[in-house]
């Protein structure tokens, strides 16, 4: 998944989930543009979009000129952010993240996408979370999945947020003082080499 500078995103790849957005399930070799009214090629009527995530089988992407959020592919378990459990082949309103962090006043710094989990991380620090939550992979003190989206536990951490990832059951979350949550010693060694490299 790419962003071009004027905004525009391309996913290519795997597409038998309608993970990539064009509209098909076509397998593509080559980047092709993400569909949809605000998503180009057209000027008048595309969104620019700032923000992208891709995850196993969907991705999310955030405008800060519309302030809106966008998700395509499975949703199995509330992982586009919209509310429901339909899957999309084209971007949608991600409509339940956005009426969670504007309630809230939350600006986006940052958008991660797992499998059937995503989160947004708000200028303020915060995480919000939606998805999959079978083993407490959202990080929000519970193992119930999130339609809605739910806060993650910031209680547990010692010190600022300063980078996350996350994986197939995991969220690993780095802090200006300790390194929280599931760690596996390969995993860990790609972070420390982000770190210092």
């Amino acid at each position: 998944m790419a962003l071009t500078k004027e905004g525009f995103v391309y996913t290519w790849g795997a597409n038998d989930k309608y993970q990539l957005g064009d509209g098909t399930t076509v397998t593509r070799t080559q980047p092709v543009l993400v569909v949809g009214s605000v998503f180009g090629p057209d000027e008048k009527t595309k969104d620019v979009i700032t923000l992208i995530a891709a995850g196993r089988t969907h991705a999310i992407a955030y405008s800060e000129t519309s302030n809106t959020y966008y998700s395509w592919g499975t949703n199995i378990n509330g992982e586009l952010g919209n509310g429901t459990l339909k899957s999309y082949i084209v971007p949608v309103n991600a409509s339940q993240i956005s009426v969670l962090l504007n309630q809230k006043k939350e600006i986006p710094q940052a958008l991660y996408a797992g499998d059937q989990t995503t989160f947004v991380w708000a200028k303020s620090g915060a995480i919000y979370a939606f998805g999959l939550n079978s083993n407490g992979q959202l990080g929000e003190s519970s193992q119930t999945n999130q339609l809605l989206g739910n806060n993650v536990d910031s209680s547990a951490f010692n010190g600022s947020v300063i980078t996350f990832c996350v994986t197939y059951q995991h969220g690993i979350f780095i802090t200006n003082n300790v390194v929280k949550n599931q760690l596996s010693l390969g995993m860990f060694i790609i972070i420390i080499l982000q770190l210092f490299l």
